[in-house]
């Protein structure tokens, strides 16, 4: 389990896992942003795959470079 991911126990269903508190609010706000109108959908969604893609790319960079400390 991430250090700052948030873990919820649903009685009959299992462990949902959350992402870290500061993704759940961007993620948030970029939703309410596109409900009440002020950015369009297509942007919500392109900001919205832009940061989870920023996301996944900072772990595998960090990973990469653990890796190659280990080696060295």
């Amino acid at each position: 389990m991430a250090q700052n991911e948030i873990r919820i126990e649903m009685p009959g269903i299992g462990h949902l896992h959350l992402p870290p508190l500061d993704q759940v609010a961007f993620l948030g706000g970029i939703a309410t942003l596109a409900l009440i109108e002020i950015i369009e959908w297509p942007v919500a969604a392109v900001l919205t795959v832009g940061h989870i893609l920023a996301h996944n790319r900072h772990h595998a960079l960090l990973r990469s470079f653990g890796e190659a400390l280990d080696e060295a």
